[in-house]
């Protein structure tokens, strides 16, 4: 457990379960097609999309092949600041495929 904790405060993770969740939806994809796409199980996206945090939550790793998934099929992710309610989110950016 140790290690575990060192790795996920090395690495941040930059999706959070709202934007996951809408992300998929977007795309019109299930859970089992990111899952397949992502080379991960398909439990491993509802407990993305579930919000689960600490010792059991997702590797940062795993976020990071999802967010891939989404990204290349036109997901655009923005984080808190400069929008102008300040809130994250996703969008479906210029280049969906």
């Amino acid at each position: 457990m140790f290690v575990n904790t060192l790795y996920r405060n090395e690495y941040e993770v930059t999706v959070n379960s709202a934007q996951a969740r809408a992300a998929r939806a977007i795309l019109k994809l299930g859970v089992r097609e990111v899952a397949q796409l992502a080379k991960v199980t398909a439990n491993t996206v509802s407990r993305i999309e579930q919000d689960e945090v600490g010792p059991r939550g997702p590797q940062p790793v795993t976020v990071e092949a999802i967010r891939r998934v989404y990204e290349e099929r036109g997901i655009v992710f923005f984080d808190e600041g400069p929008a102008p309610d300040g809130g994250s989110g996703v969008r479906l950016g210029n280049k969906a495929v």
